[in-house]
């Protein structure tokens, strides 16, 4: 229950985040520190989306690196941080249901 209260913050937190206004260009050629390493933000996003697992939406696998582009583009680095969060919270709540799915088929 908890968890489900803190994925619908993050989900709040990420709509009421502010649109950069900065250039798509801009964007591409900043730079972060992820790990002490000076990296692109693209491959940064590339990088955190193949540590994600796969999951399917209506039978659709999700495009991690087409969502955190856009949210990249639009919201900038604080709204790719939350949906990183938001995404490996909701992973932890689905694994957790689905074992609890299996356990009470017991």
């Amino acid at each position: 229950m908890f968890e489900q209260f803190r994925l619908n913050r993050i989900a709040r937190r990420l709509k009421r985040c502010k649109i950069v206004k900065k250039s798509n260009a801009q964007l591409r050629n900043a730079k972060l520190e992820v790990n002490g390493k000076v990296v692109k933000p693209l491959d940064y996003i590339a990088e955190t989306a193949k540590k994600l697992p796969p999951i399917a939406v209506n039978g659709k696998p999700i495009d991690y690196v087409k969502r955190m582009r856009e949210i990249y583009y639009r919201n900038g680095l604080k709204g790719l941080n939350l949906y990183v969060e938001y995404i490996k919270l909701r992973t932890y709540v689905e694994k957790k249901k689905r074992v609890e799915l299996l356990n009470s088929k017991r």
